[in-house]
């Protein structure tokens, strides 16, 4: 593992510990205040899924598509129906731009050395790269900072902005 990390919010195993509310991607839940979807963020990549209540966006029509996030509502008024404006990645409408409910979104887990943007935490809106993943961790090397930060993966987005 890289030295001159940041361990902050590492339990004595080194392990990171959950970001409340957000859980594993998109509507993660939070047992008192529900499902947050403040993980929200334009320039990610996205999957179109079913909702946690087991609806799907226009029947179904986009399920498992990917698109960017190119338009997303302030984080002070998402909600599981506030529209984020999505240019697809695949299908026979590729490039086509389309509003999606927050709720049928899930930001895709990143892979080594693709970029990121840190979707949540003391971080949130940063970009960098993926160096390593080590269990549910992700080590990344952040943008204009001269060491690597040691993020719990789930708090990780694909980016693919410019």
């Amino acid at each position: 593992m890289p030295t001159g990390g940041d361990y902050s919010g590492m339990d004595s195993h080194g392990h990171g510990s959950q970001v409340p509310g957000y859980g594993s991607g998109a509507g993660g839940a939070n047992a008192s205040s529900g499902p947050s979807y403040d993980w929200a963020t334009t320039d990610i990549e996205v999957k179109i899924t079913a909702g946690k209540d087991g609806s799907s966006f226009e029947g179904g029509k986009y399920n498992d598509m990917l698109g960017r996030t190119i338009k997303v509502p302030p984080r002070n008024s998402l909600s599981s129906m506030s529209l984020c404006d999505v240019r697809l990645l695949t299908g026979p409408d590729e490039r086509k731009v389309i509003q999606v409910p927050v709720q049928y979104l899930k930001a895709v887990a990143p892979l080594k050395n693709d970029g990121v943007k840190v979707l949540s935490g003391e971080h949130r809106g940063a970009l960098g790269t993926l160096m390593g993943v080590d269990v549910q961790d992700g080590i990344v090397s952040l943008r204009g900072e001269n060491m690597y930060k040691v993020l719990t993966m789930s708090v990780l987005g694909k980016y693919i902005g410019e």
